[in-house]
């Protein structure tokens, strides 16, 4: 069960808590959430085969299937997912901090705002300083953030078990909200698992960075054979993981409905709502340790490590971390200035699925679980056709964003087309959510169909161009016909010593000549 920490922080997150308040009752959210985490966790134990055979991360996989060039963009895409996802999670936490500090001590100067704004400038320094300790762990690289993750959610199960108990006496049964009968259909059960993995997208794309540390294949002498490495059965954890949070977060909203009824879907104002101020200093703390799990590694370090590896000579990993760390303290002000920062982020969360689903084919039925370490660095081989990149992923990828719910709407309104008015037609229920699944399976199936088709035009282009060049090395040139004829053959007379030949020669024949005499 190595690295069980890193694992088990792939479904503590925001969206995870935030799954089981909804429109739907408790019992068939649950059922949806444990199919998502099963979902998720297939997809994660796929991408990361490779990378615990390999002992690669994630960048040489999108080389694998965008070319060496080509992998720029859903890296860089992927970094800055990462980066504003810790920004805006961070933010929230300050916040939400502030409002407990001003309702506590009732002292103006926390409530000191941004001019132009209703934020206050504590909130983008307890952002800051929640981001630094993040940083702190990140530099630990897995192992250590992974022993410091594993303390923190032993500690955030232990708060979270006392939010509970506290949660049902001062809600004296936690109330009818979680008994509540509403209607619901099975539709609804896939689109909130749809919505889930496409906003955890950023979060669940950083298991290559640590299932690269997984045992390397070994060869017994006892038995004869070779082990296979992989990440095993620790994966799965993610499962119960993530239902645990869920029915924690689905307890103490049922409590805070009883107190107020309302519900925040955010653990800090929910817990104040049955408990006050104890109740949301537990949370408070709740909250950071639940960040330092998950941000120190899918928001810093996997973003970091990626631009590192696009950049080695350039960015080594420590710097590539400062500089991902340190853009992400400074989006605080764009945080707060944006009104439509949470759709930003969701925006580059969604942008990722049609280069997930490239990945993902590249990894089932292009490469079948194989990766040629020599040719992934290569700017003309198998993994890329011209120039370092792989057209049909290319394609793919832009057939895919074109579907995104921040661009369709604009080639609806430029183009017009009887099946641009079709896809409007079918979008038009959720485009948020149809677009992005839509746009993942439109570009799994281009990639599926043109990668094999360029694979062998590729081959077939390689093998006659080296076959060329041998040909040229094994035929001789013959020296044009113009040189032939004007230059002329050397001769015994103007070769190099000829004179020295002769007049060895003559002084040889007087010398015998004289003996004769």
């Amino acid at each position: 069960m190595d690295l069980i920490a890193l694992w088990v922080s792939l479904a503590l997150t925001l969206p995870t808590y935030g799954f089981a308040v909804g429109a739907m009752p408790p019992m068939p959210l649950m059922v949806a959430l444990c199919a998502t985490l099963a979902v998720a966790t297939v997809f994660v134990t796929v991408i990361s085969r490779t990378s615990a055979r390999y002992g690669v991360g994630l960048v040489p996989l999108l080389r694998a299937a965008f070319g060496p060039v080509g992998a720029l963009v859903p890296a860089v895409l992927r970094s800055a997912a990462g980066v504003s996802f810790s920004a805006l999670w961070a933010w929230q936490l300050g916040r939400w901090i502030v409002a407990l500090l001003v309702a506590a001590t009732g002292w103006p100067l926390f409530a000191l705002e941004v001019p132009g704004t209703s934020s206050s400038v504590l909130v983008w320094t307890l952002s800051i300083l929640i981001l630094f300790g993040a940083y702190m762990i990140a530099t630990l690289g897995t192992k250590g953030a992974e022993r410091v993750s594993g303390v923190i959610e032993l500690g955030a199960l232990a708060l979270a078990l006392g939010l509970v108990v506290f949660a049902g006496i001062a809600s004296k049964g936690f109330g009818p909200w979680i008994h509540r009968i509403a209607p619901w259909q099975q539709s609804d059960l896939v689109n909130t698992g749809t919505l889930w993995l496409a906003v955890s997208m950023p979060v669940l794309l950083s298991a290559p960075e640590w299932a690269r540390f997984a045992p390397q294949p070994y060869f017994s002498p006892r038995v004869r054979s070779a082990g296979k490495s992989g990440v095993g059965l620790t994966p799965w954890m993610i499962v119960p993981a993530g239902l645990a949070l869920a029915f924690v977060g689905t307890l103490i909203a049922a409590a805070s409905f009883v107190g107020r009824s309302r519900i925040d879907a955010s653990v800090i104002p929910d817990s104040a709502g049955f408990g006050g101020l104890a109740a949301a200093s537990v949370a408070a703390l709740l909250a950071i340790g639940l960040f330092l799990v998950v941000a120190p590694m899918a928001g810093l370090y996997a973003p970091a490590v990626a631009l590192s590896s696009l950049a080695p000579r350039a960015l080594r990993f420590s710097r590539s971390l400062a500089c991902v760390t340190g853009l992400a303290m400074l989006l605080g002000p764009v945080v707060i200035f944006c009104e439509d920062s949470v759709h930003l982020t969701t925006g580059l969360a969604l942008a990722l699925g049609p280069p997930v689903a490239v990945l993902l084919v590249d990894e089932v039925f292009v490469r079948r679980g194989r990766l040629l370490l020599e040719e992934v660095f290569l700017m003309q081989s198998q993994y890329s056709t011209v120039a370092g990149v792989t057209f049909s992923s290319l394609l793919a990828v832009l057939a895919g964003w074109s579907l995104h719910p921040l661009v369709f709407p604009w080639l609806a309104l430029n183009v017009s087309s009887p099946l641009m008015d079709l896809v409007a037609r079918l979008l038009h229920s959720d485009p948020n959510l149809l677009g992005w699944l839509f746009g993942v399976a439109v570009a799994a199936g281009i990639y599926l169909i043109a990668a094999p088709i360029e694979r062998r035009l590729t081959a077939w282009a390689r093998a006659k161009r080296r076959l060329a060049q041998w040909q040229g090395r094994r035929e001789p040139k013959p020296a044009p016909t113009s040189e032939r004829a004007t230059v002329p053959a050397p001769s015994a007379a103007s070769a190099p010593g000829a004179n020295i030949m002769e007049q060895e020669s003559s002084e040889r024949d007087g010398r015998i000549g004289k003996g004769w005499d």
